[in-house]
């Protein structure tokens, strides 16, 4: 059974049951701040507040930055409903509605207890992934428009957990919540989006992360330097080579081979880490399906024998 399966996911996360706010109570977790810099609404004095889209946009690409940056592609979806004023039917009808789910697989009562001790009727629907087309960057914002203007039913009230285990959590516009079964399977996430962890709790996750870590060796790639590839193996040749007597291959296996060191500036096989300055800019430049392609290089998702680390800016 699904619940089952995802009861388990939360013993193997290291907790009893799941509890708000899901990053104080897991061992092992990293908090991403969602909501950017952009004002939420467009004109606070209007009679009625209009979201800004451009907030919105921006939320939404780190928060589907992370999703598809996860161990795995999740498996199990869980989202609650609290049928207070509501039958639970009518909730299922407006979650399938908005997003296009088939019926779910399961379907099961439960009582909630919140932070304050009291307790609150729930219903619990669970979907097996794997068997139905998903759109994920639709419930994410979704979940995302819940406290500014949209269907506020999705706001804490979504679940995505998948192998490791894992467990993604965007609990609303401001922020979201992965939760891993070790340290080693969030690492990639912990040093690719550095940059997002919430501040408030930056201190305790890099206590978390960094501890028994090997010294790497800092570059930063800088996108405000280039527009298009040729631009960037220029900025390759710059960052990551010293002292050679030749150009370098203008492609990405010879990316890949300057990556494992040996040309001017780390030694062959040195653990490195690359900041990587206006992220953003240079996937609207060189476009998301390349950009996709460069990350896994520099993650190593082939294996390819070098131990590289990245953090978006």
């Amino acid at each position: 059974m699904l619940a089952e399966k995802f009861q388990k996911t939360i013993t193997d996360l290291g907790m009893e049951q799941l509890e708000h706010p899901l990053f104080y109570h897991a061992p092992v977790g990293i908090r991403f701040e969602i909501g950017g810099e952009e004002p939420i609404y467009l004109d606070r004095s209007a009679a009625k507040l209009r979201t800004n889209p451009a907030y919105v946009q921006g939320a939404l690409n780190r928060a589907a930055a992370i999703y598809r940056a996860l161990p795995e592609v999740p498996d199990l979806l869980r989202i609650d409903g609290y049928p207070v004023e509501e039958p639970a039917e009518s909730l299922l009808t407006v979650i399938r509605q908005r997003m296009g789910l088939p019926v779910p697989n399961e379907q099961l009562p439960a009582i909630e207890m919140d932070e304050d001790g009291d307790t609150h009727a729930q219903v619990q629907f669970y979907w097996d992934l794997s068997g139905i087309t998903f759109q994920p960057e639709q419930l994410l914002q979704e979940i995302i428009l819940g406290d500014i203007g949209g269907w506020s039913g999705f706001v804490s009230s979504v679940y995505l957990t998948g192998p490791g285990p894992f467990l993604y959590h965007l609990y609303d516009d401001r922020g979201l919540d992965v939760l891993g079964s070790s340290r080693e399977l969030l690492l990639p996430l912990y040093h690719q989006f550095h940059g997002w962890i919430l501040e408030y709790n930056l201190e305790q996750i890099d206590r978390v992360f960094t501890a028994d870590q090997p010294q790497r060796q800092k570059f930063t790639i800088d996108g405000r330097r280039f527009s298009n590839m040729a631009g960037f193996y220029d900025e390759v040749e710059r960052v990551f080579t010293f002292g050679l007597d030749r150009k370098i291959g203008r492609n990405l296996n010879a990316f890949n081979d300057i990556l494992r060191g040996g040309f001017g500036r780390h030694e062959y096989g040195q653990p490195i880490h690359i900041q990587w300055l206006a992220y953003e800019k240079s996937v609207r430049n060189l476009g998301k399906e390349t950009m996709d392609t460069i990350v896994e290089i520099i993650l190593d998702t082939d294996h390819s024998g070098h131990d590289c680390t990245l953090e978006q800016l």
